[in-house]
């Protein structure tokens, strides 16, 4: 759906100091669908003469400008909208003039203009534009964007910028997230929010998206979608969140056993840590709760030999029993376990059944083969209880941890020596104390490699996020079903898998990164295949997703490359002599390379941690309704000793340099290329006729692969 794209900087003549933004501020106000957005800059003349230039502000058929005011020497400043082909004209005469391909990203839109003069020597001139649009909405997801990414040619950094948004809707909100900002959000109830998002001297170089999901059911899904064409798999994006009324009621009573290690290594500290982090859990527990504590050393050890109902005088009790751990002995995790399963084991149908495990050390008690302990935990588990695991420090079996978790229908987490014991427990129990829906599946017609591949219970104040690909689009029925209040409950949705769904092109990538950390995490806990390994290579290249954990990998493969006399593909290349020419690369590979291999040890428990931020990338996090992305590698860019971008990614494409060239990373090497002079008339007429390639062409000289033609831009 079309947005406007505007174009914050005055037109000037080459030779002066390009203008600065001191502020750029941003108030939306969001009715249901029709959202109205109020601009306020401020632009510095840091030379010492007054200039004459435009204003330029591109606007997409469906918005109206509703206010325009620009303010110099206590004057206001009228501006006038252009049509569409007078608009292009106009911008293509600047583009040739600047040979600035970066204006290349806004075309073929209508035009705002107004004529700026005099902008004083050293002095400011204020900008304010009002319009209103209405925000695309499919199948109860709305979404708004403001394209903040033009900032991102500022001279300078920005002072100040920041985008406030009033959210009302009509119809419940069950979500509200952003996948590009970290937003806070206010919440006043289901139906009215307040969004911010503000930074000082950056220059913002991504659009400010905001997505907001309207249901009137007890869990709503909001989907995404991503597809370019005909040609290439699709990539979606689903959501499921309970909706407020959902929130408010009774939480399902669950059943619940605390597990200790009490060994002689939890000694002081983490001993004090554990017992406050117990009586925190313990005293959190929901009044038809039922619970089990379970402390062992050598031996193992329960507060009572069933499940006592979260009565306060049972609480009390234990509290006191709680005070009475001594850290003594060595480390039985099988019997620990098996015992706690076992008390879990005649709960009611219906009830969700949880295990808190928290250990420092290695099993030497009872069974200490890992792959022996696995296999009688499973046995122990018909039931499919959850465990979650806390491995403290780094002395822990790193491999068996994850292997709990990942077997047992639950989630890992690590705490270094320096971290609080206490606060990473309670935050966790906070989230899953109020289990709302559980046994889900999502079935989804026509979806592929769907990750994570086993879904979570659902809690209050929790979102699920499931990423996937898909080859036919249309209408889809998806279904949502699980267990609640005893009962199995079914909730039907209808899915829009869209033919050409180009706005959310972020979702590619975040698929990508999802598979590639389920895959190396099946590498480290069961041992390496050559068809995993070559997925994750292959994947790497393509999406430019570069870790410790897949730079080696590729790194190995471009090695049996030069060894064969073969040459180097532009990806593989790039790959290489990133690692080679990045400081630190040689160090980091080599303490990747111990730490996915290896049990034990600080490396090892990073690895693990890594590796599941990678399986969790575009996790939705946050609190009180307002949400945002969690992504794994951070910034899509990696850049050499010479600042210059190695690997970039624009618009779900990956780009790798070949000196002065960006290569689209699925060009093959091989196939004719089409020659485009850059701000030709071909160039132009090329742009207009297919306007993907403007964000691809605004990098400067690129190769890239489009609809079945590879275009390289050239300048003579």
């Amino acid at each position: 759906p079309p947005h406007p794209r505007p174009w914050p900087r005055p037109i000037r003549h080459p030779s002066y100091t390009p203008l600065a933004v001191k502020y750029h501020r941003v108030k939306v106000e969001i009715n249901n669908l029709v959202a109205v957005t109020h601009i306020d800059q401020v632009f510095h003349n840091p030379n010492n003469r007054q200039l004459e230039g435009e204003y330029l502000f591109p606007l997409e058929d469906d918005v109206a400008v509703k206010e325009f005011a620009m303010y110099m020497g206590g004057k206001k400043v009228l501006g006038e909208i252009l049509d569409k082909d007078k608009a292009r004209k106009i911008y293509e005469d600047i583009v040739r003039k600047m040979k600035d391909p970066a204006l290349l990203e806004y075309m073929g839109t209508r035009m705002f203009k107004a004529r700026v003069f005099p902008i004083p020597a050293n002095g400011d001139v204020r900008i304010e534009l009002k319009y209103s649009q209405v925000c695309p909405a499919s199948g109860g997801l709305a979404v708004y964007r403001y394209p903040l990414n033009t900032e991102k040619w500022s001279s300078q950094p920005l002072k100040d910028v920041s985008v406030s948004v009033k959210l009302t809707s009509q119809i419940p909100l069950t979500s509200v997230y952003s996948p590009s900002h970290k937003v806070e959000v206010d919440r006043k109830d289901s139906k009215h929010f307040t969004i911010g998002w503000e930074d000082t001297n950056v220059k913002p170089d991504k659009d400010f998206l905001l997505y907001y999901a309207m249901s009137d059911k007890e869990f709503g899904l909001s989907l995404l979608t991503f597809r370019k064409g005909r040609r290439g798999p699709g990539y979606f994006m689903a959501v499921i969140a309970p909706a407020e009324k959902v929130k408010r009621a009774r939480a399902m009573p669950k059943d619940i056993v605390f597990v200790v290690d009490k060994s002689g290594s939890m000694s002081g500290e983490k001993m004090e840590q554990a017992q406050k982090a117990l009586k925190f859990c313990i005293n959190s527990l929901n009044k038809k709760d039922r619970f089990g504590i379970i402390k062992f050393g050598s031996e193992v050890t329960a507060f009572e030999d069933k499940l006592l109902p979260a009565a306060k005088a049972n609480i009390k009790d234990a509290r006191e029993w709680i005070d009475e751990i001594v850290a003594v002995g060595t480390t039985n995790i099988s019997g620990a376990l098996t015992t706690a399963l076992k008390m879990l084991g005649d709960t009611t149908k219906g009830r969700p059944r949880m295990i808190v495990f928290i250990t420092d050390g290695k099993p030497t008690e009872g069974i200490t083969d890992v792959k022996e302990l696995l296999k009688a935990v499973g046995k122990a588990n018909e039931a499919r209880t959850r465990i979650f695991v806390f491995g403290v420090g780094y002395r822990v079996n790193t491999q068996l941890l994850d292997k709990l978790a990942g077997d047992n229908y639950g989630t890992q987490e690590y705490v270094d020596p320096k971290e609080d014991l206490e606060a990473k427990v309670s935050n966790f129990y906070t989230q899953v104390a109020s289990p709302v829906l559980s046994d889900l599946k999502l079935v989804i017609p026509g979806a592929t490699d769907i990750y994570p591949r086993r879904l979570t219970d659902l809690f209050k104040g929790s979102q699920l996020t499931i990423f996937g690909r898909y080859k036919k689009f249309g209408d889809r029925k998806v279904v949502l079903s699980g267990e609640r209040g005893g009962k199995k409950v079914v909730y039907k949705y209808e899915g829009e898998f869209g033919e050409r769904a180009k706005r959310n092109d972020f979702l590619p990538r975040l698929w990508a990164q999802r598979k590639i950390g389920h895959l190396l995490t099946q590498i480290r806990l069961n041992g390496e295949t050559k068809e995993a390994k070559d997925t994750i290579v292959a994947l790497s290249k393509k999406y430019g997703i570069m870790t410790p954990y897949t730079s080696f990998l590729v790194r190995e493969d471009t090695r049996r490359r030069v060894a064969g006399g073969r040459p180097l593909s532009g990806p593989a290349r790039a790959l290489d002599q990133a690692a080679a020419t990045t400081p630190g690369a040689p160090a980091a590979e080599a303490k990747a390379r111990q730490g996915f291999s290896g049990e034990s040890g600080q490396s090892a428990v990073q690895a693990s941690q890594a590796l599941k931020r990678m399986a969790e990338a575009g996790k939705l996090r946050g609190k009180d309704g307002g949400w945002h992305f969690e992504k794994a590698n951070g910034d899509l860019g990696l850049k050499d000793r010479e600042g210059r971008m190695v690997i970039t990614t624009v618009a779900g494409k990956t780009f790798y340099r070949d000196g002065e060239v960006l290569i689209d990373s699925t060009y093959d090497g091989k196939s004719e290329k089409v020659k485009v002079k850059q701000f030709s008339k071909e160039y132009f007429d090329l742009l207009a006729k297919h306007s993907d390639l403007g964000k691809w062409f605004a990098l400067g000289k690129v190769i890239v692969a489009y609809d079945g033609v590879v275009y390289e831009t050239v300048m003579d």
